[in-house]
This record gives C-alpha cells, sequence and structure tokens, in this order.
C-alpha cells in the first residue's frame, strides 16, 4: 500500500477498532512512527446488535434516520474538533457530512437518545 502513495503523502490520523488500526499502520509503514495518540476506543469493539440501554433510564436506540442527519452531522464534528483530529473548517465539515450521509443509508449509524 505504500508503494501507490506518493513520498509526500502526510498522515494525519489512522482511526478505527485497535486491531485493524495496527494492520493500517503496518500496510503504510509505519508500524515504528512516534504518533500523539495511540489509545485503543472500547465502543469501537462494541456489538451494535447486542447494544441494549435500560429501559428505565427512558433511552431509545435506534437505526439513524434522515432527520437524524443534522445533529448527526454537529456532533461528528465536534467530535474531531474536541478529539484534535481535525482542524475546524470546512474541509472537517465536508467530512463529516460524507461520512455520515454514508452511514446513515448503509444503516450502520445507530442514534441514541432520551427523546420519545
Amino acid at each position: 500500500m505504500q508503494s501507490v502513495l506518493p513520498d509526500d503523502t502526510a498522515y494525519n490520523v489512522i482511526i478505527g477498532e485497535s486491531s485493524q488500526a495496527a494492520v493500517m499502520r503496518k500496510a503504510f509503514g509505519l508500524t515504528n512512527t512516534a504518533t500523539t495518540m495511540d489509545d485503543v476506543e472500547p465502543l469501537f469493539a462494541l456489538d451494535l446488535q447486542k447494544l441494549v440501554a435500560p429501559p428505565n433510564y427512558g433511552a431509545i436506540l435506534r437505526n439513524s434516520v434522515q432527520q437524524d442527519i443534522p445533529l448527526l452531522i454537529e456532533w461528528g464534528y465536534d467530535y474531531l474538533i474536541e478529539a484534535g483530529l481535525r482542524e475546524a473548517g470546512a474541509s472537517a465539515l465536508e467530512t463529516v457530512k460524507d461520512d455520515v450521509a454514508r452511514r446513515v443509508v448503509s444503516g450502520k449509524l445507530r442514534f441514541i437518545n432520551d427523546w420519545h
């Protein structure tokens, strides 16, 4: 994979389940490269099909729908900026918009809230 990318390619972030991120680091030849953050995010390991929110708290876990997209974009953008994964601006916002739209359509994005 490393051989098909330009030599001056800058890697800003590899994100995903920890074993997947390790595969990507190896594929890009970055196994021994220093990182600014290399944390395991336990939420990437959750089986969303088995996730059950306690009904006594009034939370609802469901597939996302088109009406959720503006809020999901806002949350996604805020996360990227607050976690230091991207700089604030139009590029980060477009990335989030594309990602949210793709994941909502594919049925791979869940929405949890306490509104009924």
